[in-house]
């Protein structure tokens, strides 16, 4: 998509229906907290997580297959402080979009 085109639907106002938290994190907030907490990852990085909360080429295209990324990203879920935070960072990011 052209800049110009790119810029013009940011610019039009926006109404978000449905969005769930869980496929709005950002992979760096989920690094943050795996290096935090102990979640038993031998190293948190993006790459390392990626494949566990995001959809690969080599994932089960099925409910179940999708469905275990959900799995996976509430084991992020440890305090009201991480929520606070993912929730903020996902109205931020979607403001963005």
């Amino acid at each position: 998509m052209e800049n110009g085109l790119r810029d013009r639907i940011r610019a039009l106002p926006k109404i978000e229906l449905h969005r769930h938290l869980e496929g709005s994190v950002r992979l760096s907030t989920l690094v943050d907290i795996a290096k935090s907490y102990d979640l038993g990852l031998a190293l948190p990085t993006l790459d390392a997580l990626r494949p566990l909360v995001q959809m690969t080429d080599g994932d089960e295209r099925s409910a179940q297959g999708f469905l275990s990324k959900f799995q996976a990203l509430r084991e992020f879920y440890r305090s009201p402080e991480i929520v606070q935070r993912i929730a903020y960072e996902a109205v931020v990011d979607a403001a963005l979009d």
